[in-house]
């Protein structure tokens, strides 16, 4: 479950008894309509149903849907509008659902619920996100209207699972974590389809996201007023003048342009393009080579602003440079200088050439030491140079982390993948007392359908960083607890034997969605198959005897649970053909303890794995 130190505070409880019923029958299934009434008395709030109804669909299958829309008045004369959805399990372990409560990422409370509320006793309440539970009495309901009070664990993604926010730039702003990045789409054709988004958490609650809505839409920068252009990877700054500046390119334009805003999430607003003193936009000066992901950092009157993309094979492009810029955020007062070499560059600085510069640099300080963050040619991972000065020269440091997890040999060889690898943007961050690097992984088996994660790094005395691997838990401050439901959506490792490096692979497993973008219904994995499998690192567990995982899928085989990536079956359960969402359960004895979970495959055909619940 993703509850950790949560409550549920109840603010409704609405009785409501059938006054009409409908039946129609279907091939699949029987659709009843209910007429209702009913009331609600709790301490918050007292009232009666003045139009209740409600569509019950039974279908042949393993869940039963409810939805329900209640309008009721109030004794103090408001109205209170509520709008329920609830997919039920018929089998009587849960006919009531309290217990399957985690969120809005799961579809066993009542789902993507909407209340709208004329009372001033309860639009308080509705704003921190009202959610509902169903208790069913024969032919009586109870709708639950509750409140989440506490924190929530923290996974990977660390958003939505229907948010695809790659490329991710994390700030600490007055007290909340800020991420921006580009923004891709579900199935899009293209990298960063969609406008700038951004989402905020705070410092110490970094399971409990926030969307701050659209802050930049790609038809205000007048070189797109038609929108046919991407907005990329952008960076941000504040200012000398405490504005928040808002570098980005535009895909098929060499320049860089500026956005400003007098908040880190508002609506922010075209402020110009980068320039030299005469006029000339950089990258269309000649030498210039064309601008691709800035990064920026502002200290003083001066923004140091970073640049580069090299491709392998492109003798054009040299490396990454480093612009200063003037109080005024877009006028050029020292041009451009090289401080990583690319892979067509090697003579530049030697120490760079097992990891030479490819895109994505971004620029941190810590103790007086310039982090410069980059990827490299290898594309999957994230590695880093430190300098004295934020010119450099800068002194090639290491890999900080790869979405694949190639380089870490403690649980497996160094050169064994353990997820799809493709390409890789982030950067480091000190959140509270901690230190973490954001990455983004790759879904839907495409380069296109990114997602942020986030993990704990360390320092060494020197300033170096060790590599980490990929988690589940990232931002969680340890493993998640050991108990409760969880979806599958989460797994870091997504595997199969001898799996190549890059995404696009036909036989691997790879994590989807139905739907399209922005569709709410769960993510889940495609394509397990014979020899493959999805990781979860890491758990607490103690007392575990049983997992159910949720199935589907046209296989002929066993699902296996293990805690390491070869290691002993601890149980199964044989998978029959089905196209709707089965529960296997499977007893085990899991040692208590910290350790990974590994949800494997063997047999003929192939099945979908969304959720899986530790008892």
């Amino acid at each position: 479950m993703f509850q950790k130190e949560l409550k549920k505070k109840e603010i409704l409880a609405i009785n409501l008894s059938v006054k009409e019923e409908e039946k129609v029958s279907g091939v699949n299934e029987e659709i009843i309509k209910l007429s209702l009434d009913g009331n609600t008395k709790t301490e918050t709030y007292e009232g009666s149903v003045v139009s209740g109804n409600a569509v019950i669909t039974k279908a042949k299958s393993l869940f039963d849907s409810y939805r329900f829309g209640v309008v009721i008045k109030g004794n103090d004369g408001s109205n209170v509008y509520v709008n329920a959805t609830a997919n039920i399990k018929t089998d009587e372990e849960y006919k009531l659902m309290e217990d399957d409560i985690y969120d809005s990422l799961g579809y066993y409370p009542c789902d993507e619920d909407k209340f709208l509320s004329s009372s001033d006793k309860l639009t308080e309440a509705f704003a921190k996100d009202a959610k509902a539970y169903l208790e069913v009495k024969g032919s009586e309901y109870v709708l639950h209207v509750y409140v989440i009070e506490g924190k929530k664990q923290a996974v990977n993604p660390y958003l939505p699972h229907f948010e695809y926010v790659p490329d991710g730039e994390p700030y600490v702003f007055d007290g909340r974590v800020y991420v921006y990045g580009s923004h891709d789409i579900y199935n899009g054709a293209v990298f960063c389809m969609g406008d700038y988004v951004c989402y905020s958490a705070p410092i110490d609650d970094l399971g409990n996201w926030r969307y701050e809505g659209v802050i930049y839409k790609k038809t205000k920068d007048p070189a797109n007023a038609d929108g046919t252009m991407c907005l990329y990877a952008p960076d941000i700054t504040i200012g000398p003048d405490g504005k928040y500046y808002l570098y980005y390119v535009l895909d098929h334009l060499p320049i860089v342009s500026v956005a400003v805003c007098d908040t880190p999430a508002g609506e922010f607003e075209f402020h110009g393009y980068v320039h030299y003193a005469d006029g000339t936009k950089l990258g269309e000066k000649e030498g210039d080579e064309p601008s691709f992901d800035p990064g920026v950092i502002t200290e003083g009157d001066k923004t140091y602003l970073y640049l580069g993309f090299c491709g392998p094979g492109d003798t054009s492009r040299t490396g990454s440079f480093v612009t200063v810029l003037d109080k005024d955020m877009v006028t050029i007062i020292e041009n451009p200088k090289l401080v990583a070499p690319g892979c067509m560059n090697k003579e530049f600085a030697p120490d760079f050439n097992e990891h030479p510069f490819f895109e994505a640099p971004s620029i941190r300080k810590r103790n007086g030491k310039y982090y410069f963050v980059y990827s490299s040619a290898a594309m999957h991972e994230l590695c880093y140079a430190m300098s004295d000065s934020p010119v450099g020269p800068f002194d090639f440091g290491g890999v900080i982390v790869s979405n694949c997890d190639l380089g870490i040999d403690t649980y497996k060889d160094a050169k064994t993948p353990v997820a799809p690898g493709a390409n890789n943007h982030g950067s480091i961050i000190e959140i509270g007392d901690e230190w973490y690097i954001f990455y983004h992984r790759h879904t839907n088996n495409t380069w296109y359908c990114r997602q942020g994660c986030a993990e704990k790094i360390s320092f060494n005395e020197d300033g170096t960083i060790n590599q980490v691997e990929i988690t589940s838990c990232g931002l969680n401050g340890g493993p998640l607890v050991g108990k409760g439901k969880y979806p599958a959506y989460i797994a870091c490792h997504v595997y199969k034997k001898d799996m190549g490096v890059y995404i696009g692979q036909s036989e691997v497993p790879f994590i989807k969605q139905d739907g399209a973008d922005g569709d709410k219904r769960l993510s889940f994995v495609h394509n397990v198959t014979e020899n493959s499998g999805i990781g979860f690192k890491y758990f607490e567990f103690n007392g575990i005897k049983k997992v159910r995982v949720f199935a589907r899928g046209y296989g002929m085989g066993f699902i296996e649970i293990r805690t390491s990536m070869d290691g002993e079956v601890l149980g199964k359960a044989q998978v029959h053909h089905t196209n709707h969402w089965q529960v296997y359960d499977i007893d085990v004895t899991i040692p208590d303890g910290v350790s990974p979970l590994y949800i494997t495959y063997s047999g003929g055909g192939s099945i979908e794995i969304q959720e899986f619940e530790l008892a």
